[in-house]
């Protein structure tokens, strides 16, 4: 009988372990198209960012876990009603200022910016992307306006996930890269529902 007990137990451990491994492999691959298809130098130049704003969020907040950092930095800025910037390096200030980085999270039509761009085109294409993501690239799809504090406070805050890759970089797309002659709107009547993680 403990034989038998140790044999299942050995074998659903196996199991969960393989389970684990085929999504790893998945997200990994999902991952590599978008960056291949976005180009390897703007995904490395996003990246950057990214790691940069997690070392921000790590001294920030240094006893949360990274998932709870981002969270506590969209809560704050909820608060605040102010975005607490963070120092970044001359490096990702470079990136950030650049307009031929910019240029790939905003087009240009009819007089106005649109969100809906090289980057998230390169993210849609891809089809083993997540139920939220999939809904957020629909709406501004649909020319829908993603207002700071409606989108801090209905989307970032109570739908991402932010072990997700693609979670990350809409929350440094949404904060830090603004397009030329960028101007803060204010709050919105509604925001966009995603559905809950």
């Amino acid at each position: 009988m403990i034989l038998i007990k140790k044999t299942f137990l050995l074998f659903l451990t196996a199991l969960v372990l393989f389970f684990c491994s085929c999504l790893n492999r998945e997200n990994i691959k999902t991952v590599e198209k978008f960056e291949k298809k976005f180009g390897i130098l703007n995904s490395k130049n996003l990246n950057d960012v990214v790691d940069e704003f997690e070392s921000y969020l790590n001294d920030s907040y240094p006893t949360s876990l990274i998932d709870s950092s981002y969270k506590s930095f969209i809560k704050n800025y909820i608060n605040d009603k102010e975005l607490n910037t963070p120092k970044f390096s001359e490096h990702v200030n470079e990136i950030l200022l650049d307009n031929s980085f910019r240029s790939n999270f905003y087009n240009y039509y009819d007089g106005y910016y649109s969100s809906y761009s090289n980057f998230y085109l390169s993210i849609f294409d891809n089809k083993d992307i997540d139920s939220i993501t999939l809904k957020y690239l629909e709406f501004l799809e649909s020319g829908g306006v993603l207002f700071d504090f409606d989108v801090a406070e209905n989307v970032f805050l109570n739908q991402f996930d932010y072990t997700n890759y693609f979670h990350k970089r809409f929350i440094i797309v949404h904060f830090f890269i603004k397009p030329p002659n960028y101007c803060q709107y204010p709050s919105s009547p509604k925001s966009p529902d995603f559905g809950a993680k």
